[in-house]
């Protein structure tokens, strides 16, 4: 009976410890690697990294791609149901970005996407604000003063 064992376990102990991996990865802060924009194709990617996990966001001419590290969690959201983009708090001159998304017509969700610099938010809201589809997108800046202060 004990060697039926050991595989289940062996097998439970490698399931949870990659699972913890995942959760612990997720939970550090992403930075901004990479911000490719373009106005002509109405597009704009940023990729992120966290030192363990990469992932990326694609603001494309009909919706935005939620580009996952984990093989079978990238997704896409129409631009209806994004409601606001922020651009947060942050330190050496990067902010946090962030979106508000309806899920399923429920209450509205805040994700938090990760750190960019300032000159891919000006990218990002020219886009938006060039785009009659995303029009109805607000925009803040809800970490202007501390950014400021902290440069």
């Amino acid at each position: 009976m004990n060697v039926k064992k050991r595989p289940a376990i062996f097998g439970a102990i490698l399931v949870l410890s990659f699972t913890g991996l995942v959760v612990m990865a997720n939970t550090l802060s992403y930075k901004q690697t990479s911000c490719k924009y373009s106005a002509e194709d109405k597009y704009i990617w940023i990729k992120f990294d966290n030192g363990v996990q990469e992932k990326g966001i694609s603001f494309v001419s009909d919706g935005v791609i939620f580009d996952s590290s984990i093989v079978g969690m990238t997704y896409a959201k129409d631009y209806p149901d994004i409601i606001g983009v922020i651009y947060g708090k942050g330190e050496k001159g990067l902010g946090l970005l962030s979106i508000d998304l309806i899920e399923n017509d429920g209450p509205v969700e805040r994700e938090n996407i990760g750190s960019i610099d300032e000159q891919c938010w000006n990218n990002l809201k020219s886009l938006l604000s060039n785009n009659p589809v995303s029009n109805h997108i607000k925009i803040f800046d809800e970490g202007l003063a501390s950014r400021n202060r902290l440069n």
